[in-house]
């Protein structure tokens, strides 16, 4: 499978949700095809999926943000 070189996978931990969706919206906005597990997938397709999407994508963001104690 060729990737097209606007692709997007955002890895982020579910406390960031409200960060990743403003990246989704912003990178989508300006035409990127971005995936961003916000709504689920189902549990048997979660690991082919996941692993299928990773592959696909030209640039893998990893969202990182400060740990409150």
């Amino acid at each position: 499978m060729e990737r097209i070189e606007k692709t997007v996978f955002i890895s982020y931990r579910r406390t960031n949700v409200p960060w990743a969706l403003a990246i989704y919206q912003h990178l989508t906005h300006h035409g990127y095809d971005v995936f961003f597990d916000y709504t689920g997938i189902a549990s048997g397709d979660f690991e082919r999926v996941i692993l299928g999407n990773i592959a696909a994508r030209a640039h893998f963001l990893v969202l990182l943000l400060p740990v409150h104690a």
